[in-house]
């Protein structure tokens, strides 16, 4: 008994990872990840755009403040993604 239960409760913490990231590309993933790195809150992704032989992933994230911005990631070949412009000179990191 206590074997099934031990597995049923792996079952579900599996599951419920799985269901909190399936719902992104590797693209948008990478941006929310360095959004996070870079100590910025994530709110939503805008959209993706074509850029080249790339993309380019519109982003709405908050500083520490919580003052809401968009900022543009280009995802990089490997998993070292980028920002396609400047960060607001006046956002605050966390």
């Amino acid at each position: 008994m206590k074997n099934s239960l031990t597995a049923a409760v792996a079952i579900a913490l599996l599951a419920s990872c799985a269901q909190m990231s399936a719902g992104y590309s590797s693209a948008e993933q990478q941006c929310i990840n360095l959004a996070r790195n870079d100590g910025l809150r994530f709110v939503r992704v805008e959209g993706i755009d074509s850029a080249g032989a790339g993309q380019n992933v519109r982003l709405r994230l908050e500083d520490s403040l919580g003052r809401a911005f968009d900022a543009t990631c280009s995802p990089g070949a490997g998993s070292q993604a980028r920002w396609a412009q400047p960060l607001p000179p006046n956002a605050v990191r966390g």
